[in-house]
């Protein structure tokens, strides 16, 4: 697969025999100790939601609407990018989050990187109020004049960074980061110290795109920034040798594969270590376009009628593969940008499986070939049934008909021909799946589009209307359960590919990420609709996980994302708690009426309160005395924290106080120090939810439970 997609998972299609279950995901959380606990997800219905800061949940992202905020600067090294550039024509970010109110998210109705990262501007700061430190730019010691670093591709005798360096970086991309880009053959680097003295262009940008995998590579990107600038100018555009083409060719694929989403912050003194997504797209397509690369099919169809020994070692074979990978690319912007594709499909194109069927293409080629087939199959059906399915970019109403809708004949007609593409598609490509060493990036862009497609029969399903019926229901689900084959792939994945998704390029993630929040929308909106939601969201938490243990640091775009996604899954548990407490039938009370203890009334299950651990300013409002009962929330075996919930008819802040000073000093029933909690006031009750927390270790237990003072809380030890 390429880079804007990972190289991770397993073969797997809808039309092949469903992976078996996993187990509900636990999500594993740590307390002050180091100790791990679990929550179980399908229990979280029974659980009372305390603060945003809770830890079984990841707690809120680091990143907040401060230092979120991306540099941009429209000189130097290009216009930066922010993470809300890709609307078009004027379009800004909330425009287009106005225009999508009415729809779940999809390439039809949304764009997936504002999805992603609007997402981020919303996080709240942390519990402190301030906004999350921003990390300190390493600084370079020196850094070469863009003019006097590279000319035509070539280094100059000011060497940027010395050959100890560039060789061990060479060495690290062409073991872990080779494979995502399918026009590198890996013999083109066999000879580590010829690149860097005949290819210097290619040993630039690899060097530069290795380095951000390294601890304080920083400092090593910045020192290279003004030779990989240099690369990117007119004056390369002069006559040049086919070899002096071709090295170009691969050196600016290493970047455009390897783009960053998102541009770093400036440093104290302004230096930044990347250059704009734009400028580099832009100039790979002007350059390839200016070398005729769209024109290489021609020489190849000569030497393939003259059986030309060695056909794949032509130039005409590279420059083909290297179209064909470049309309794969801009095919996977356009889809997660929402733009229109800048290379759109042709004849050249289309002619690519028949072309090259009768041929030993290799392994990279024959992987850009799967996406470019999918990207076929993705033209023809929306040619055949509805032209709004491969402009996903276009407002829906302009497409189908004046409401921008299908009807039902209609969709079943479509999603039976989507059903039937795929299949010939996984027909063809599954042994290759299971066989080819990069078989998982076509299973991973394979995935992608099926979610895509099925998204398309929902896109205007309103999210006002928590009732659907039957049918939009069965297509839901079908969407959503695309979505989590999806997002399964990397935790199927075994351990050397998961291993090697940290090198995915951002838009791999984005995909990712984009997949995990439609998944959460859908259960937001539709609760009662989603099927085996519990176990869909306990695979989406565990994707979350594992993308922030993906990045290589907090700057880097899976660490972001997984923030993102964790906080959604946050608040969708909060919404799911909030919707549980409304619709469950009252619970009788417990009364705490003198004589209870004495008549032995089961109180093993009820925690009771020391009011000196109450502040005032917490204080509930007015009642009586006699108005207040107190009931207590048993949390699933394994959770760490015990929660009681406390109902009260609005007692005043003496009355609150004096009641549980009588409480406890009458009974003895004290909570020891130590014990911590919080406080939150529900919206439309008078409930007070207070979570008790105190880390298992090191609690001081005897065989009846915690005791504080010679009278035991009632607690028991098996419940905590």
């Amino acid at each position: 697969m390429e880079a804007a997609g990972p190289s991770a998972g397993i073969a797997s299609t809808t039309h092949h025999a469903p992976a078996a279950p996993k187990p509900d995901r636990i999500q594993a959380s740590e307390d002050s100790s180091g100790f791990r606990s679990d929550i179980n997800r399908q229990n979280l219905g029974q659980q009372q939601n305390a603060t945003n800061s809770n830890p079984a949940y990841g707690g809120s992202a680091p990143l907040n609407g401060h230092a979120n905020q991306v540099w941009r600067k429209d000189e130097g090294y290009g216009a930066a990018v922010s993470r809300n550039f890709f609307p078009v024509n004027g379009l800004s970010t909330q425009n287009i989050a106005q225009k999508d109110q009415t729809a779940l998210p999809s390439i039809y109705t949304t764009t997936p990187y504002n999805t992603v990262f609007d997402s981020a501007h919303h996080m709240p700061e942390d519990s402190s109020g301030q906004p999350a430190p921003k990390r300190r730019r390493i600084e370079p010691s020196h850094t070469s004049s863009p003019q006097n670093s590279v000319q035509d591709g070539q280094a100059s005798t000011s060497e940027p960074l010395p050959q100890r360096d560039m060789i061990q970086l060479i060495d690290i991309f062409r073991s872990r980061m080779l494979h995502f880009i399918s026009v590198i053959d890996p013999q083109d680097l066999g000879n580590t110290l010829e690149v860097i003295s005949q290819k210097r262009a290619l040993a630039l940008c690899i060097c530069y795109v290795a380095a951000r995998y390294v601890p304080g590579g920083d400092r090593t990107r910045s020192k290279l920034l003004p030779s990989i600038f240099a690369i990117l100018q007119d004056r390369n555009f002069r006559p040049q040798s086919d070899d002096e083409k071709w090295t170009m060719l691969q050196a600016l694929s290493v970047l455009y594969a390897y783009r960053t989403t998102v541009t770093s912050e400036p440093s104290t003194q302004g230096t930044v270590t990347d250059i704009s997504h734009r400028t580099i797209k832009a100039f790979v397509e002007s350059y390839a376009l200016h070398v005729s690369v769209h024109r290489s099919i021609a020489g190849l169809r000569s030497s393939i009628r003259t059986n030309k020994p060695n056909i794949t070692s032509t130039l005409d074979f590279k420059l083909y593969m290297y179209w064909l990978w470049l309309f794969n690319m801009s095919n996977h912007f356009s889809v997660v940008a929402g733009t229109p594709p800048s290379i759109r499909i042709d004849a050249t194109i289309r002619a690519a499986p028949t072309l090259l069927e009768n041929i030993d293409i290799g392994s990279g080629p024959r992987q850009i070939l799967s996406e470019v087939e999918l990207c076929i199959l993705w033209d023809k059906i929306s040619n055949a049934h509805s032209p709004g399915l491969a402009e996903w970019w276009c407002p829906p109403d302009l497409s189908d008909n004046t409401a921008g809708h299908l009807d039902s004949e209609a969709l079943r007609t479509l999603d039976v021909a989507i059903d039937k593409a795929l299949s010939s598609w996984s027909q063809k490509w599954g042994v290759a799946i299971h066989t080819e060493p990069l078989g998982i990036g076509m299973d991973f862009h394979f995935r992608f589009t099926q979610f895509c497609l099925s998204t398309y029969m929902i896109r205007s399903l309103s999210i006002g209307h928590s009732n659907v019926d039957s049918d939009q229901q069965f297509r839901l689900n079908n969407s959503v359960q695309a979505a989590h084959h999806f997002c399964e792939l990397l935790l199927n994945a075994g351990p050397a590919e998961r291993d090697g998704a940290r090198y995915t390029g951002d838009f791999g993630f984005v995909m990712i990420s984009f997949s995990c929040l439609f998944i959460l929308e859908a259960c937001k909106l539709y609760p009662t609709a989603v099927q085996d939601s519990d176990r869909i969201l306990a695979t989406v938490e565990e994707v979350a996980l594992f993308l922030e243990e993906l990045a290589v640091n907090s700057s880097h775009g899976p660490y972001l994302q997984g923030n993102i996604i964790q906080k959604k899954l946050h608040e969708l548990d909060k919404h799911r708690q909030v919707d549980s407490g409304h619709s469950e039938a009252p619970v009788a009370p417990f009364s705490f009426e003198p004589g209870d203890m004495s008549k032995g009334h089961d109180h093993k299950n009820h925690l009771l309160l020391d009011a000196s651990l109450i502040p005032s300013q917490y204080a509930p409002s007015p009642a009586p005395r006699n108005d207040v009962a107190i009931t207590a929330t048993k949390i699933p075996s394994g959770f760490k924290y015990w929660q009681a919930a406390i109902s009260l008819r609005s007692p005043t802040s003496q009355q609150w106080s004096s009641f549980f000073q009588e409480l406890g000093s009458s009974r003895g029933y004290i909570l020891p120090s130590g014990w911590l909690y919080s406080l939150g006031l529900g919206t439309s009750t008078s409930q007070i939810y207070h979570l008790l927390a105190r880390p298992l270790i090191g609690a001081a237990y005897d065989n009846s439970g915690p005791r504080h003072g010679g009278s035991q809380i009632s607690a028991r030890k098996q419940d905590l």
